[in-house]
């Protein structure tokens, strides 16, 4: 998936498939009834689920081509936890009559595996849209 979202809004209808099939539930659980949840305003174009990819995917575009993005990036210039948030932040809405705010945390079930960790980043200089 992370190379989904390196690749930019060109992934989105892809990303959009997979969670619709239920194929990130082990990351971001709920995805597939984010899917179809809709908002009851009249502004909201999207479903909560395509939504929240479509902020991943445009984090990637944004973080490559606009310099006050990049700056704050800092030197790091690592996507990874941008990714996570745009992809998590409405996932609560997910369970109806959940509470609101953040989940509880568990140090097992987020702490990044050996591989995870010796893994290079996905940065801002080796994703797709940043290479000339």
């Amino acid at each position: 998936m992370l190379r989904e979202l390196a690749a930019g809004p060109k992934a989105r209808q892809r990303l959009e498939d997979a969670a619709t099939d239920g194929l990130l539930e082990t990351l971001v659980p709920g995805m597939q009834a984010l899917m179809t949840l809709r908002r009851p305003a009249l502004g909201h174009r999207y479903t909560v689920g395509a939504h929240s990819l479509l902020a991943a995917t445009m984090t990637t575009s944004v973080a490559c081509n606009d310099a006050l993005a990049a700056g704050l990036l800092g030197e790091a210039h690592d996507l990874r936890v941008l990714w996570a948030a745009t992809l998590l932040h409405d996932a609560g809405k997910a369970t109806p009559g959940a509470p609101q705010g953040p989940p509880p945390r568990s140090p097992a079930r987020w702490a990044p595996t050996a591989q995870e960790r010796s893994a290079p980043p996905y940065s801002h200089a080796n994703t797709c849209c940043c290479r000339s």
